[in-house]
């Protein structure tokens, strides 16, 4: 088999697709991983990935079970696994003044369960971890943002006058999964435009 094992958690739409359509683009086998409610989209983007050999998983990622599952069936489908792109996430409203303590709470554990729970000590064995942090991207997630009365501020942000394009993330993607970027394991990529500065 040619190119590399590449699972891509929420990859059925958003920026997760352009980075499942990226490493496809350069030859890679790439496992599209899609939540409860998205198994058409997930199918779409692998039926229209260029090469061969991808795969579609599903689990929910606050499931550790589920997502055990879903790594062996991604392992299986791909004949091993080189990649990980833990890309999924959710954003769960929760307004302070519209919200109950429990709602909040509710909300906040599930945001952590996806975005954040999934490294130093990975390091001797060859496995490199980074993180990009992308401000506002033209995806479905943040659209009700910019096509709202916001839209426009949100844009203005950035010395550029827009936000980014999911193929723009999927690039810095690339670049930290490649063997040249090993030396930047541990680091983080802030990709928002000069829209704000560390």
């Amino acid at each position: 088999m040619s190119g590399r094992a590449v699972l891509v958690t929420g990859a059925a739409r958003g920026i997760g697709r352009a980075i499942a359509e990226a490493f496809a683009g350069q030859g890679d086998r790439v496992a599209v991983h899609y939540g409860h409610s998205a198994a058409v989209l997930a199918a779409e983007v692998v039926a229209g990935l260029p090469g061969s050999g991808h795969a579609a998983v599903q689990a929910d990622l606050a499931d550790p079970e589920a997502v055990r599952t879903m790594v062996g069936q991604a392992t299986e489908a791909l004949g091993g696994l080189d990649v990980l792109v833990n890309n999924a996430g959710v954003f769960i409203p929760h307004p302070i003044t519209g919200t109950s303590y429990e709602q909040w709470q509710e909300a906040w554990q599930a945001t952590l369960a996806v975005n954040l729970t999934g490294a130093r000590a990975l390091g001797p064995h060859g496995i490199a971890v980074a993180a990009v942090a992308p401000g506002f991207v033209e995806t479905a997630m943040a659209a009700r943002h910019l096509t709202g009365p916001a839209g426009d501020e949100i844009r203005a942000q950035s010395p550029f006058g827009r936000v980014a394009r999911a193929s723009e993330i999927a690039a810095a993607v690339l670049y930290l999964a490649s063997p040249q970027a090993e030396w930047a394991s541990g680091t983080i990529i802030d990709l928002n435009g000069a829209s704000y500065l560390r």
